[in-house]
């Protein structure tokens, strides 16, 4: 079945000024759209913002999170429902400002340098209804009385007790706070207590509300120590540790050695209790044996403060306070502070919609900040004037200097003409778009080039002179295959368009407006341009 015939002569280029001025046009139209009114609407990926990847309750899907986020007042959300089961969800979150952030750092080195060290406890003065009477001697008569009395009021008083001992300062090091404001890096001189950490913050405001309410629920020293029984009675623990902590195979043995000595020595076990030590990988983590139960918070405190090759073999932490390094010797001790920022709201809002205990584990959170998004987006604006620039070069090399201009002419069209597209639409400007962009910006090329290798075919093969003839029938020639190829494109993005979701959505409806676009653009752009070049 034959759609289109072989002899078909149809006159694009009798129509190649009013085509030229609709693309000049579509083209004005779209760079006021990006430059002007309304904007991009630019998603998480440039604009700043936060992903995290949930396990959720067995029988949510993603419209049911997506409905949740934005009746908490989420802008467009974007949940991803992944192949694991988990779901990617992606949210815009204002980040605090530079000096919003400086305020919180120094409000936080003062509360921390305000606590001083513990210092040693002083027996208090008994009260004054308790003090026993010192016996009086006897006076042998009124003078010796008298000279008692006299004697007495002479006496110096009982010295007072002496003032408890000032506590030395703590000296903070280094105050970081994360470009989203939800952690804190601290470098202090002095071991903290978490809870004691918390406390010293509480009373710092940030962006409008108490450190005291932003920090969370403190995990048991002792959570993320494994313990199982064996059939033989003996126990078993896993400890899992830090992603900080950098070992490799070469360490199994030296660091299996060192751990056996430190919790021999440190951990309450009868003698001969701890049967082995294993250092095991994917992930990093220490597998004990011991015949006796092992004080689990006691294990985690030693492994904190064991030291290998100038690092410290800490325990994988997910509390809201979590140390993050130790150096005993040097006096500097390394502090972790989550606030709740991005993920724990997220986690709120999905459990005040859809219940509590909805999500069942976070198992990533990440944060785009908005300079990272600002690089990000220069970054991809390089990324396609570098793919049009090689394409300038190609296509001097593979035809001629003069049909260059006109295919990147057409490129440049059908990208900005895309991006308007989104605009207009209200559609999330992001890596994906990008992405669609260069895939775009490939497949109008290659278009393009099938009409130009006609265009140099036809003028080798005949004796026509006449330039504006030889491209319509080169365009003839190639019309046949590039609407059935533009076609069965179409069919195939379409489909993922209309059963995919969130960015592949996006990434689909780009490609069907760039591969319209692509096609009109090799025969109405890219061909007059070079004729009149």
């Amino acid at each position: 079945m034959q759609w289109i015939r072989s002899d078909i002569n149809i006159d694009f280029m009798g129509r190649r000024r009013a085509a030229v001025m609709a693309s000049l046009a579509l083209v004005a139209v779209s760079v006021f759209g990006i430059l002007v009114w309304p904007g991009p609407r630019y998603g998480v990926d440039f604009s700043g913002g936060a992903s995290l990847q949930v396990r959720l309750k067995e029988g949510i899907a993603a419209p049911d999170v997506k409905s949740a986020l934005v009746a908490q007042g989420y802008e467009t959300p974007d949940v991803i429902a992944a192949a694991d089961g988990t779901f990617i969800i992606r949210v815009k979150v204002d980040a605090p400002s530079d000096s919003a952030r400086a305020a919180l750092a120094e409000a936080v080195r003062h509360a921390v340098e305000g606590t001083g060290a513990p210092a040693p406890a002083v027996p208090e003065p008994a009260d004054a209804g308790d003090t026993p009477e010192m016996p009086v001697p006897p006076a042998e008569d009124a003078e010796g009385a008298e000279g008692a009395e006299e004697a007495g009021a002479a006496s110096p008083p009982a010295p007072a007790p002496a003032p408890a001992p000032a506590a030395p300062p703590v000296r903070v090091y280094e105050t970081l706070v994360d470009e989203s404001g939800a952690k804190i890096d601290l470098l202090v001189s002095r071991p903290f207590e978490a809870s004691e950490l918390r406390d010293a913050l509480a009373r710092i405001e940030f962006e409008g509300r108490l450190m005291g309410d932003m920090i969370g629920a403190l995990s048991p020293e002792d959570e993320f120590v494994a313990e199982t029984r064996a059939d033989d009675g003996s126990f078993r623990y896993e400890v899992e540790l830090s992603p900080v902590v950098n070992l490799t195979e070469h360490d199994v043995a030296p660091a299996g050695e060192l751990l056996r000595g430190v919790i021999d020595a440190a951990v309450p076990a009868p003698a001969g209790g701890i049967r082995s030590v294993r250092v095991v990988f994917s992930p990093t983590r220490i597998e004990i044996e011991s015949a006796e139960a092992i004080d689990r918070a006691a294990l985690r405190r030693t492994l904190d403060r064991t030291r290998y090759k100038d690092m410290n073999l800490l325990v994988r932490c997910a509390s809201s306070i979590c140390p993050a390094s130790i150096d005993e010797r040097e006096q500097v001790y390394g502090y972790e502070v989550r606030l709740r920022g991005f993920g724990p709201d997220v986690v709120e809002s999905i459990e005040e919609r859809l219940g509590k205990g909805s999500v069942e584990d976070v198992l990533s959170m990440e944060w785009v900040g908005p300079r990272v998004g600002e690089k990000l987006r220069s970054d991809g604006i390089k990324s396609i004037l570098i793919a049009l620039a090689l394409i300038l070069i190609y296509i001097s090399l593979r035809f001629d200097l003069r049909f260059a201009p006109g295919a990147v002419l057409c490129l440049f069209h059908d990208a900005l003409v895309t991006l308007g597209f989104f605009t207009f639409a209200r559609m999330e400007v992001n890596l994906t778009t990008i992405a669609a962009v260069l895939t775009i910006i490939g497949y109008s090329i290659n278009d393009t080039i099938v009409v130009y290798d006609r265009i140099r075919e036809t003028l080798a093969g005949t004796q026509e002179r006449d330039l504006i003839k030889v491209i319509n029938v080169s365009i003839n020639k190639v019309l046949s295959r590039t609407i059935m190829t533009s076609f069965t494109t179409i069919l195939a993005v379409t489909a993922i368009a209309i059963v995919g979701r969130g960015t592949i959505q996006d990434f689909a409806t780009a490609m069907i407006v760039g591969v319209l676009i692509g096609t009109y653009s090799s025969i109405y752009v890219a061909a007059p341009v070079s004729a009149w070049i």
